[in-house]
């Protein structure tokens, strides 16, 4: 694990007396180097501390459980400014003394402000570190993304630095991949919408980020439900397109082949029904399929019933 980054780890005086002498050895190993690397994961750690993985899963647990450490995979609790530390200009100064790594975090957080750090400045941006669980790496993604789209403003920061700690976002890799997620696949989805000139709200965020992430389903196959949202119902519904969308993923639907075959599918099934319960009539039949099926009136159809069952 030469690659592995160690950082510094705070350990206050309420921990040792709780814990110290209490609980066993691997248990604090445990705790120091998940807190130093930033990494919850049983076989990474094992590896590390050339530990028995099974007693360090149970010294996860353990720590999960008392709130100590949260794995990667779940999220924080809702975090607010109120509650940032303290720090103090001689606490801090120690800190970058003693720690290249937090010398250079501050010397970024200057180049990419483009300007002296108050005392204010450097407590907020030690706090991203210290206090929400960010390695120095992403801090300096995080200034660096903010700064870019010309936010420079420390509450404007620290706001984006809290929403990455609660869902989990403290690497520099699951920073590029938050920033991607924005930048790229959120713009492209609120194109489709024709939503482009403004940013999403958290409700569509969400919706957005679990037709991306938990469903994948491709880009194209997410703008064409957002461009038969907006033809059908003449507005940027999310919950509409997400009725689609869904529907789509639970019949196993991830192309845009696999739509067009479903809507013919639905199209002739429906007609077929219409057919056997219509009234008989003497009118000349013909063995030519698409001269009487009218797919696009079907399809609006069923539009319309998929608005109406969200309304």
């Amino acid at each position: 694990m030469s690659d592995t980054t160690f950082n510094a780890v705070y350990i206050d005086g309420s921990f040792i007396k709780k814990y110290i002498g209490s609980v066993p050895e691997i248990y604090i190993s445990v705790y120091i180097c998940a807190k130093s690397t930033g990494i919850s994961d049983a076989e990474y750690l094992s590896k590390i501390l050339s530990a028995d993985i099974l007693k360090v899963s149970m010294a996860l647990e353990f720590w999960n459980e008392k709130g100590v450490i949260i794995s990667q995979e779940k999220k924080t609790k809702k975090l607010s400014f109120d509650e940032r530390p303290t720090y103090y200009a001689q606490e801090l100064q120690i800190y970058a003394d003693k720690n290249p790594y937090i010398r250079q975090m501050f010397d970024s957080a200057q180049k990419h402000l483009g300007r002296l750090l108050t005392h204010s400045d450097l407590s907020a941006v030690f706090g991203f570190h210290h206090w929400l669980g960010l390695d120095a790496d992403a801090v300096d993604l995080l200034l660096e993304y903010c700064t870019s789209k010309g936010h420079r403003n420390m509450r404007y920061i620290e706001r984006v630095a809290i929403d990455w700690a609660e869902n989990g976002i403290t690497t520099k890799d699951k920073a590029i991949e938050r920033i991607h997620l924005y930048n790229n696949d959120f713009r492209q989805i609120m194109r489709a919408m024709g939503q482009s000139s403004r940013n999403p709200i958290d409700t569509e965020e969400k919706i957005m980020k679990k037709w991306v992430e938990e469903y994948k389903m491709p880009m194209d196959v997410i703008e064409l439900a957002c461009e038969k949202t907006v033809m059908n119902t003449g507005k940027a519904s999310f919950g509409y397109a997400d009725k689609i969308i869904t529907n789509w993923k639970n019949s196993g639907i991830t192309t845009l082949d696999g739509v067009k075959a479903e809507e013919e599918k639905f199209a002739k099934e429906r007609y077929q029904k219409a057919e056997n319960t219509a009234p008989k009539t003497s009118a000349p039949k013909t063995n030519n399929v698409g001269s009487i099926y009218d797919f696009s009136l079907i399809e609006k159809l069923e539009m319309e019933n998929l608005r109406k069952e969200n309304e």
